[in-house]
C-alpha cells in the first residue's frame, strides 16, 4: 500500500526541500517506486530535477484542469514528479476560497490516480500552514520535520505539532508525525551551540527526535545546479550517507506503526 510522506516547517531554509528530494532518492536507491510533489511556489524542488519551464503545475492538476498523467514529469534520476511554479500561488488563492472543501483538494485529486505504481509519495511542504499545507497533511500518512541547529529554527516546533494534532483530530485520524531530525548539523564548528539545541530538543520531543542528523555537505548544493539528486550526484559522500541512514530510520518507524 503506497505510503505518504509530508515534510513540513513552517521556517523557510532548513533543508526542507533537500530532505524531501534526498529521502525521495534514497527510497529510490533502495528498490521503492517515489513521486514527489512539490507544494511550494517557490519551486525549489521542481528546479532541482527539471530546469525546462513546466507546462502545467501541481495546481492544475488539484483544481482539475488535467488529469495526473498530463501534470506529472517522469524526470531523469527516476524520480516521479508533480511540479511547481509561481502560478502555484494564483493555484492556492483559488482552492482557498473554496470555503466548504478547501482542505481537500488534494485527496479528491488523488482519488483518480494508481497509487499501485507507487510505494511512497513525498510531499514538499510551504513554509507556513497555509492551504496547501493543510491539504498534505490531511492526505498524508505522516509527517516528519526538518530543523536547523539554532534556537530559532526550533521554537515553532510545538506550535506546528499542535496544529498537525489538531487536523489528525478533527479530519485525518490516520496522521502519525515520525519525527524531527537536524539538519545542517556541524560537529566542529559551533559544536557547543549544536550540542546545547539537540539537547533541548532531545528534553522537549523524547523519543520523537530522529537519531540521525544531517551533517553540513557541499555536494548537496553542488548537485543542484546538475539537476541531480544527491546519490546520482556523488553517493560516496558523507550527505548521501546521513540520508540514507535518515531514510532506514524513517522506513523503521513507518513499518512499526
Amino acid at each position: 500500500m503506497t505510503k505518504t510522506l509530508a515534510v513540513v516547517n513552517k521556517k523557510g531554509g532548513i533543508g526542507k526541500t533537500t530532505s524531501t528530494l534526498s529521502v525521495g532518492a534514497a527510497l529510490r536507491e533502495l528498490g521503492f517506486k517515489v513521486l514527489l510533489i512539490d507544494f511550494d511556489s517557490q519551486a525549489n524542488l521542481t528546479r532541482s530535477l527539471y530546469r525546462s519551464p513546466v507546462k502545467y503545475t501541481v495546481g492544475d492538476f488539484l483544481l482539475n484542469k488535467v488529469g495526473f498523467d498530463e501534470a506529472r514529469i517522469k524526470t531523469s534520476v527516476g524520480l516521479d514528479l508533480l511540479p511547481a511554479a509561481d502560478e502555484l500561488t494564483d493555484s492556492e488563492d483559488d482552492i482557498a476560497k473554496d470555503k466548504i472543501e478547501s482542505a481537500i483538494y488534494l485527496v479528491n485529486a488523488m482519488e483518480d490516480v494508481n497509487l499501485e505504481q507507487y510505494d511512497y509519495i513525498l510531499i514538499d511542504c510551504p513554509p507556513a500552514i497555509g492551504t496547501l499545507t493543510i491539504n498534505a497533511l490531511i492526505y498524508a500518512d505522516f509527517y516528519v520535520v526538518p530543523v536547523q541547529a539554532d534556537f530559532y529554527s526550533i521554537e515553532g516546533i510545538r506550535s506546528l505539532i499542535d496544529k498537525a494534532s489538531k487536523i489528525k483530530k478533527r479530519l485525518n485520524p490516520d496522521l502519525e508525525l515520525i519525527g524531527v531530525f537536524l539538519t545542517r548539523f556541524n560537529t566542529r564548528t559551533n559544536k557547543h551551540l549544536h550540542k546545547q539545541v539537540y539537547s533541548k530538543l532531545k528534553n522537549d520531543l523524547k523519543d520523537l527526535l530522529l537519531d540521525t542528523t544531517i551533517r553540513e555537505n557541499i555536494a548537496l548544493a553542488e548537485a543542484i545546479p546538475h539537476s541531480q539528486d544527491i546519490f546520482s550526484f556523488d553517493k560516496e559522500c558523507n550527505g548521501a550517507k546521513d540520508y540514507l541512514q535518515l531514510t532506514k530510520e524513517l522506513l523503521s518507524r513507518i513499518n512499526s506503526n
